[in-house]
Protein backbone atom coordinates (compact mmCIF):
# COMPACT_ATOMS: atom_id res chain seq x y z
CA UNK A 1 0.00 0.00 0.00
CA UNK A 2 1.35 3.44 -0.90
CA UNK A 3 0.94 6.62 1.14
CA UNK A 4 -1.75 8.30 -1.01
CA UNK A 5 -3.96 5.21 -0.67
CA UNK A 6 -3.32 5.04 3.07
CA UNK A 7 -4.23 8.72 3.45
CA UNK A 8 -7.48 8.22 1.54
CA UNK A 9 -8.48 5.37 3.85
CA UNK A 10 -7.35 7.05 7.06
CA UNK A 11 -9.20 10.25 6.20
CA UNK A 12 -12.34 8.30 7.23
CA UNK A 13 -10.84 7.17 10.57
CA UNK A 14 -13.09 8.28 13.42
CA UNK A 15 -11.40 10.53 15.99
CA UNK A 16 -12.50 8.40 18.97
CA UNK A 17 -10.40 5.47 17.74
CA UNK A 18 -13.46 3.25 17.19
CA UNK A 19 -11.97 2.00 13.90
CA UNK A 20 -8.74 0.67 15.42
CA UNK A 21 -9.96 -2.92 15.26
CA UNK A 22 -11.50 -2.65 11.81
CA UNK A 23 -9.52 -4.87 9.37
CA UNK A 24 -10.20 -2.40 6.56
CA UNK A 25 -7.97 0.11 8.33
CA UNK A 26 -5.33 -2.34 9.49
CA UNK A 27 -3.10 -2.12 6.42
CA UNK A 28 -3.24 1.67 6.36
CA UNK A 29 -2.38 1.82 10.06
CA UNK A 30 0.51 -0.57 9.48
CA UNK A 31 1.76 1.71 6.70
CA UNK A 32 1.79 4.56 9.23
CA UNK A 33 4.07 2.56 11.51
CA UNK A 34 6.46 1.96 8.62
CA UNK A 35 6.57 5.55 7.41
CA UNK A 36 7.33 8.33 9.96
CA UNK A 37 6.12 11.05 7.59
CA UNK A 38 2.76 9.37 7.11
CA UNK A 39 2.50 8.73 10.84
CA UNK A 40 3.10 12.43 11.60
CA UNK A 41 0.39 13.38 9.08
CA UNK A 42 -2.05 10.92 10.66
CA UNK A 43 -1.39 12.18 14.20
CA UNK A 44 -1.95 15.75 13.04
CA UNK A 45 -5.21 14.78 11.32
CA UNK A 46 -6.45 12.93 14.41
CA UNK A 47 -5.69 15.91 16.66
CA UNK A 48 -7.61 18.21 14.32
CA UNK A 49 -10.54 15.78 14.09
CA UNK A 50 -10.67 15.43 17.87
CA UNK A 51 -10.77 19.23 18.25
CA UNK A 52 -13.59 19.41 15.72
CA UNK A 53 -15.51 16.64 17.48
CA UNK A 54 -15.25 18.51 20.80
CA UNK A 55 -16.55 21.65 19.14
CA UNK A 56 -19.47 19.81 17.58
CA UNK A 57 -20.46 18.30 20.90
CA UNK A 58 -20.58 21.75 22.51
CA UNK A 59 -23.38 23.19 20.38
CA UNK A 60 -26.66 22.09 18.85
CA UNK A 61 -26.88 23.58 15.39
CA UNK A 62 -30.36 24.72 14.29
CA UNK A 63 -31.97 22.50 11.67
CA UNK A 64 -32.94 25.48 9.55
CA UNK A 65 -29.39 26.79 9.63
CA UNK A 66 -27.97 23.56 8.25
CA UNK A 67 -30.50 23.51 5.44
CA UNK A 68 -29.88 27.14 4.60
CA UNK A 69 -26.11 26.63 4.36
CA UNK A 70 -26.13 23.36 2.50
CA UNK A 71 -29.24 23.60 0.38
CA UNK A 72 -32.08 21.12 0.83
CA UNK A 73 -30.95 18.59 -1.78
CA UNK A 74 -27.36 18.32 -0.55
CA UNK A 75 -28.52 18.28 3.10
CA UNK A 76 -30.94 15.42 2.46
CA UNK A 77 -28.26 13.44 0.65
CA UNK A 78 -25.83 14.00 3.50
CA UNK A 79 -28.40 12.90 6.05
CA UNK A 80 -29.05 9.72 4.07
CA UNK A 81 -25.33 9.04 3.90
CA UNK A 82 -24.94 9.53 7.63
CA UNK A 83 -27.72 6.99 8.27
CA UNK A 84 -26.16 4.45 5.89
CA UNK A 85 -24.08 1.48 7.16
CA UNK A 86 -20.38 1.85 7.84
CA UNK A 87 -19.53 0.76 4.30
CA UNK A 88 -20.46 4.26 3.13
CA UNK A 89 -16.79 5.20 3.52
CA UNK A 90 -15.79 2.91 0.70
CA UNK A 91 -16.95 3.02 -2.88
CA UNK A 92 -20.13 5.10 -2.64
CA UNK A 93 -18.86 7.84 -4.92
CA UNK A 94 -17.55 11.36 -4.75
CA UNK A 95 -20.94 13.01 -4.32
CA UNK A 96 -21.67 11.23 -1.05
CA UNK A 97 -18.20 12.06 0.28
CA UNK A 98 -18.65 15.68 -0.74
CA UNK A 99 -22.00 15.82 1.06
CA UNK A 100 -20.49 14.41 4.24
CA UNK A 101 -17.62 16.86 3.98
CA UNK A 102 -20.02 19.77 3.52
CA UNK A 103 -22.16 18.85 6.50
CA UNK A 104 -19.05 18.42 8.64
CA UNK A 105 -17.75 21.82 7.61
CA UNK A 106 -21.17 23.34 8.28
CA UNK A 107 -21.39 21.94 11.81
CA UNK A 108 -17.85 23.12 12.50
CA UNK A 109 -18.59 26.61 11.16
CA UNK A 110 -21.78 26.89 13.22
CA UNK A 111 -20.00 25.86 16.39
CA UNK A 112 -16.74 27.76 15.99
CA UNK A 113 -17.59 30.94 14.10
CA UNK A 114 -19.73 33.87 15.10
CA UNK A 115 -21.76 35.83 12.57
CA UNK A 116 -20.00 39.02 11.50
CA UNK A 117 -21.50 42.19 12.93
CA UNK A 118 -20.07 45.60 12.18
CA UNK A 119 -19.65 47.79 15.24
CA UNK A 120 -18.45 50.64 13.07
CA UNK A 121 -20.91 53.56 12.73
CA UNK A 122 -20.72 53.40 8.93
CA UNK A 123 -21.84 49.76 8.72
CA UNK A 124 -23.82 49.22 11.91
CA UNK A 125 -27.43 48.01 11.66
CA UNK A 126 -29.65 46.76 14.48
CA UNK A 127 -31.06 44.05 12.21
CA UNK A 128 -27.57 42.55 11.87
CA UNK A 129 -27.23 42.53 15.64
CA UNK A 130 -30.61 40.81 16.06
CA UNK A 131 -29.82 38.18 13.44
CA UNK A 132 -26.46 37.43 15.06
CA UNK A 133 -27.91 36.88 18.54
CA UNK A 134 -27.35 33.13 18.50
CA UNK A 135 -25.42 31.11 19.45
CA UNK A 136 -25.46 32.62 22.94
CA UNK A 137 -22.32 33.03 25.02
CA UNK A 138 -24.29 31.70 27.98
CA UNK A 139 -27.64 29.96 28.20
CA UNK A 140 -29.99 30.10 31.18
CA UNK A 141 -33.51 30.73 32.40
CA UNK A 142 -32.56 33.03 35.27
CA UNK A 143 -32.34 36.62 34.02
CA UNK A 144 -30.66 37.81 37.24
CA UNK A 145 -27.93 35.17 36.88
CA UNK A 146 -27.39 36.15 33.25
CA UNK A 147 -27.09 39.83 34.25
CA UNK A 148 -24.50 38.88 36.86
CA UNK A 149 -22.54 36.93 34.23
CA UNK A 150 -22.62 39.90 31.83
CA UNK A 151 -21.44 42.25 34.57
CA UNK A 152 -18.57 39.88 35.35
CA UNK A 153 -17.46 40.22 31.72
CA UNK A 154 -17.40 44.00 32.07
CA UNK A 155 -20.46 44.28 29.83
CA UNK A 156 -23.33 46.73 30.41
CA UNK A 157 -26.59 45.55 31.98
CA UNK A 158 -30.05 47.16 32.06
CA UNK A 159 -30.90 48.98 35.31
CA UNK A 160 -34.31 47.25 35.26
CA UNK A 161 -36.25 45.02 32.88
CA UNK A 162 -39.33 46.27 31.01
CA UNK A 163 -42.56 45.33 32.77
CA UNK A 164 -43.58 43.31 29.69
CA UNK A 165 -40.62 40.99 30.35
CA UNK A 166 -41.18 40.59 34.09
CA UNK A 167 -42.87 37.20 33.69
CA UNK A 168 -40.92 36.13 30.61
CA UNK A 169 -38.40 33.29 30.71
CA UNK A 170 -34.82 34.18 29.87
CA UNK A 171 -33.08 32.13 27.22
CA UNK A 172 -29.49 33.33 27.13
CA UNK A 173 -27.09 36.22 26.79
CA UNK A 174 -24.21 37.37 24.64
CA UNK A 175 -21.55 40.08 24.45
CA UNK A 176 -20.61 41.90 21.25
CA UNK A 177 -17.30 43.78 21.41
CA UNK A 178 -15.51 46.13 19.04
CA UNK A 179 -11.76 46.43 18.54
CA UNK A 180 -11.54 49.29 21.03
CA UNK A 181 -13.23 47.30 23.77
CA UNK A 182 -16.67 48.86 23.44
CA UNK A 183 -19.43 46.39 24.32
CA UNK A 184 -23.07 45.69 23.61
CA UNK A 185 -24.83 43.18 25.85
CA UNK A 186 -27.72 40.99 24.80
CA UNK A 187 -30.36 39.41 27.02
CA UNK A 188 -32.81 37.17 25.22
CA UNK A 189 -36.32 36.31 26.50
CA UNK A 190 -39.07 33.96 25.35
CA UNK A 191 -42.55 35.46 25.33
CA UNK A 192 -45.67 33.71 24.13
CA UNK A 193 -43.82 31.53 21.68
CA UNK A 194 -41.75 34.43 20.33
CA UNK A 195 -38.47 36.01 21.37
CA UNK A 196 -37.43 39.45 22.54
CA UNK A 197 -33.84 40.67 22.43
CA UNK A 198 -32.76 43.35 24.89
CA UNK A 199 -29.55 45.08 23.79
CA UNK A 200 -27.64 47.32 26.20
CA UNK A 201 -24.97 49.74 24.96
CA UNK A 202 -22.03 51.04 26.94
CA UNK A 203 -20.59 54.56 26.69
CA UNK A 204 -18.31 53.59 23.79
CA UNK A 205 -20.96 51.88 21.66
CA UNK A 206 -23.98 54.11 22.27
CA UNK A 207 -22.81 56.31 19.36
CA UNK A 208 -23.80 53.48 17.02
CA UNK A 209 -27.50 54.05 17.59
CA UNK A 210 -28.11 57.61 16.49
CA UNK A 211 -31.86 57.62 16.08
CA UNK A 212 -35.10 58.56 17.80
CA UNK A 213 -35.89 57.19 21.23
CA UNK A 214 -39.24 55.71 22.16
CA UNK A 215 -40.38 55.11 18.58
CA UNK A 216 -40.73 51.74 16.86
CA UNK A 217 -39.20 51.04 13.47
CA UNK A 218 -39.16 47.87 11.37
CA UNK A 219 -36.29 46.29 9.46
CA UNK A 220 -35.75 42.78 8.10
CA UNK A 221 -38.78 41.28 9.83
CA UNK A 222 -37.84 42.77 13.23
CA UNK A 223 -39.48 45.55 15.23
CA UNK A 224 -37.02 47.81 17.06
CA UNK A 225 -37.24 50.55 19.66
CA UNK A 226 -34.50 52.38 21.54
CA UNK A 227 -34.94 54.06 24.90
CA UNK A 228 -32.82 55.32 27.78
CA UNK A 229 -33.01 54.52 31.47
CA UNK A 230 -30.68 56.19 33.96
CA UNK A 231 -28.56 57.34 31.01
CA UNK A 232 -28.16 53.75 29.80
CA UNK A 233 -29.07 53.19 26.15
CA UNK A 234 -31.23 50.10 25.57
CA UNK A 235 -32.81 48.71 22.40
CA UNK A 236 -35.59 46.16 22.08
CA UNK A 237 -35.89 43.80 19.12
CA UNK A 238 -38.90 41.55 18.61
CA UNK A 239 -40.70 39.82 15.78
CA UNK A 240 -43.93 39.87 17.80
CA UNK A 241 -46.51 42.64 17.95
CA UNK A 242 -44.74 45.53 19.71
CA UNK A 243 -48.08 46.57 21.19
CA UNK A 244 -47.27 44.35 24.17
CA UNK A 245 -44.76 46.98 25.27
CA UNK A 246 -47.16 49.92 25.12
CA UNK A 247 -46.80 51.92 28.31
CA UNK A 248 -44.40 49.36 29.76
CA UNK A 249 -41.18 51.34 29.36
Amino acid sequence: MDNPTAKEILSAYRPDGADAGDPRFAEALAQCERDPTLKAWFEHERARDEAMARALRSVRAPEGGKRALLGTAVFDEAQAAVRAPRRRWFGFGGIGLAALFLIGVTFFALSMLRPTVSLDPAGFAMVDLANAAMPFDRQGRDAAALKDWLAAQGAPVPPTLPAALAAASAAGCKVFEDEAGGKISLLCFETGGGIVHLFVFDERTRRLLDGPRGEWWRDGGWNFMAYEENEVLIALATQDDPGAFAGAL
